[in-house]
């Protein structure tokens, strides 16, 4: 038999394939590569949806000043304002009781047409996750209630504002005697401080009325930051803000339009940080 070169020797020596540290080493690597690059993707994820919800507030809050500017200044004032007035019907059916008016600013043509595909486009956050207090909370608010944003009701609402708490009676009350067909230009101030919409847990945030539930909160937060939720303001322009609970007037902006009755509400509000 013919002895095989040196060579083919050593290619008979080698190994074909893995050993099993080789695999071990490699499984490792990708293991910790997987961890870093997760986190990663998902705060990537919450930054692309964050942008994508304050372009959805920045359409309705430039929709909303075309309304303003078509009906003399006056802001919509019936019940359930404060969700009916754009999106598609929603879930809760019961209060959709008129044509959702802001819907034709945004480029549809009968109000009451528009589907829950149609409305997605400009009125739903794609980071909603629900969070409304009662027999909707775990279903996302643009699915119970047409919309995932809610607008000041102090602005956008029921025209009127029940005493909210013993503690803020006084100023609850003052606040309802200037709601009533309330007009843009009675908002005195500059309005680039007035919150006009936001995230639809902005106003359960901020309302001093205690809520009975406390899963509401966590899932209302939709951007992964505690008390904080996007924003429109009167002027058009939006922001990520932290909401404090029970505060009409902070330093960087006001739930209550009117500036005549700040130090009041100062004073039953406490602290600010």
């Amino acid at each position: 038999m013919k002895p095989l070169p040196a060579t083919d020797l050593k290619k008979a020596d080698s190994p074909h394939g893995f050993t099993l540290i080789e695999l071990l080493v490699v499984l490792a690597i990708i293991s910790l590569l997987v961890a870093i690059l997760i986190p990663c993707l998902s705060r990537a994820k919450a930054c692309a949806q964050l942008l994508d919800c304050r372009g959805n507030l920045r359409t309705l809050g430039i929709a909303w000043i075309d309304y303003l500017a078509d009906h003399d200044g006056r802001f919509l004032q019936r019940p359930n304002a404060s969700t009916n007035y754009g999106g598609w019907k929603g879930l809760d059916v019961q209060k959709d009781l008129w044509p959702r008016p802001l819907n034709r600013y945004i480029g549809f043509g009968d109000p009451n047409g528009v589907t829950e595909r149609m409305a997605a486009k400009d009125f739903c956050c794609p980071a909603d996750r629900g969070g409304i207090p009662g027999a909707y909370l775990l279903e996302r608010a643009y699915r119970a209630v047409g919309t995932s944003y809610q607008t000041n009701p102090l602005l956008i609402g029921w025209g009127s504002c029940a005493p909210l708490s013993p503690h803020t009676q006084e100023l609850d009350l003052a606040i309802a005697a200037k709601l009533p067909n309330l007009n843009v230009n009675q908002v005195a101030g500059p309005h680039h401080d007035v919150v006009l919409l936001g995230d639809h847990g902005w106003v359960n945030q901020w309302s001093p009325m205690p809520l009975p539930f406390a899963e509401w909160k966590q899932r209302a937060e939709w951007h992964g930051k505690p008390d904080f939720h996007a924003v429109a303001f009167l002027d058009g322009h939006v922001e990520y803000r932290r909401i404090e609970k029970g505060i009409y007037v902070a330093p960087q902006y006001r739930v209550q339009p009117f500036t005549a009755l700040d130090e009041q509400a100062r004073q039953c509000q406490g602290p600010t940080q």
